[in-house]
């Protein structure tokens, strides 16, 4: 009797089991795509933290662009449903956002922001092949050994490369003095990269100096700068030491030229009407005008001013740029799967606002760079630079 009880109880839980899964057409060849009715984008943002100012631009790329998305049909009839993990500028938290992003089944990642932070979430994501792609995280060793991991921001040595070549054919320089910040990657990798480009062309570093992260008193640094009377000094930080070192060696009376990298993006925002001058004729790298007349651009800026009420930032426009590499990928896919996903990204080409972007074989874009002058208060458009 107990043996008979037995069978009709597993009879019942294998038939129980059965009638939970989801089946499909035998002849649809995606049948798990045309279950759901929505497609999940995840996004991992620093939206507390050191990183605030960043993420808070990225996230709103990327909800103008999903919101664009949805009034337009969303991908291939699906809705776009985004989710947001704060990584809180943190890598052990960039990594726990990922982890969470896993649980609620995305079908794709946007972020993290920082280098630092995508580096983390790289190497747990190669237990699980997901598409992520960095609007902003710039370091080299992000994708090297990592086919799902995609950026949409030029590399820091692309970036340092593009810098020096800008310096002297462009603004004549004949010697460069390296301000850096020792303790960031960023910044070193940067400021390795110009130094290499500078001296190979046959031009002269007088120096190469730097200060601590935590230790930022850069006295020593300007008496050497003046006395090495460079024509131009290369400083690759972040907008918060940009506008401090700005400001003290225009105090210090130097008059050198300045050049920067993307991190000066939001410098602006720093100074006072008393203090915008100090700014006036600083160059900096960035990947896209606000000012530039193309239509893709215009459209993206109108439509950023009237949601937020404000500018868009470069960090707007790589993170909605990387929001609509997604969508042409899903669509052209057919799929939400992710090897298929991930082997459409590699060989797409999406004309952006920040340039048309193309991928190479490590997963970086191949696009120009866009050099930024600031004048009257103002980012200018000054030139774009191809990394050729």
């Amino acid at each position: 009797m107990k043996k008979t009880i037995l069978a009709l109880f597993l009879i019942f839980l294998l038939a129980a089991c059965n009638s939970n899964v989801k089946t499909g057409d035998s002849n649809d060849p995606n049948p798990a795509d045309k279950e759901s009715e929505v497609i999940k984008i995840g996004a991992i943002v620093s939206k507390t933290g050191k990183s605030d100012i960043y993420g808070d631009a990225v996230d709103k790329g990327i909800k103008l662009a999903i919101d664009e998305i949805n009034e337009n049909g969303g991908i291939d009839g699906k809705k776009v449903e985004y989710i947001l993990e704060d990584d809180k500028s943190d890598p052990v938290e960039a990594v726990k956002a990922y982890d969470k992003l896993i649980e609620k089944n995305v079908d794709a990642i946007v972020g993290p922001i920082s280098s630092e932070n995508a580096k983390a979430v790289a190497n747990k994501s190669s237990q699980k092949k997901i598409a992520i792609i960095s609007p902003t995280a710039g370091s080299e060793s992000i994708t090297e050994d990592s086919d799902n991991i995609f950026r949409t921001c030029f590399t820091n040595s692309v970036q340092g490369e593009i810098l020096a070549n800008f310096s002297i054919d462009i603004l004549q320089a004949e010697s460069a003095f390296v301000l850096r910040n020792k303790s960031s990657d960023y910044s070193n990798e940067i400021a390795d990269a110009f130094k290499d480009q500078f001296t190979q062309r046959g031009l002269k570093i007088l120096a190469d100096e730097g200060y601590e992260e935590d230790d930022f008193d850069i006295k020593t640094q300007l008496e050497n700068i003046k006395k090495e009377n460079p024509d131009l000094i290369l400083i690759p930080e972040n907008s918060e030491k940009d506008f401090i070192i700005a400001k003290e060696i225009r105090e210090a009376q130097i008059d050198a030229k300045i050049i920067g990298s993307d991190g000066w993006e939001g410098v602006l925002d720093l100074a006072d009407k008393n203090s915008g001058k100090v700014l006036d004729s600083i160059y900096f790298a960035s990947h896209y005008a606000g000012d530039d007349q193309s239509e893709i651009v215009k459209e993206f800026v109108d439509s950023y001013q009237a949601k937020y009420k404000k500018v868009p930032s470069s960090f707007s426009a790589l993170a909605y740029d990387s929001v609509y590499i997604l969508k042409n990928s899903f669509e052209k896919s057919n799929s939400t799967d992710s090897e298929k996903l991930i082997e459409t990204i590699k060989n797409i080409e999406v004309e952006g606002v920040t340039g048309n972007i193309r991928f190479d074989e490590k997963n970086n874009p191949y696009k120009s760079v866009v050099i930024i002058k600031i004048e009257n208060g103002k980012y200018n458009f000054d030139s774009l630079v191809s990394p050729e």
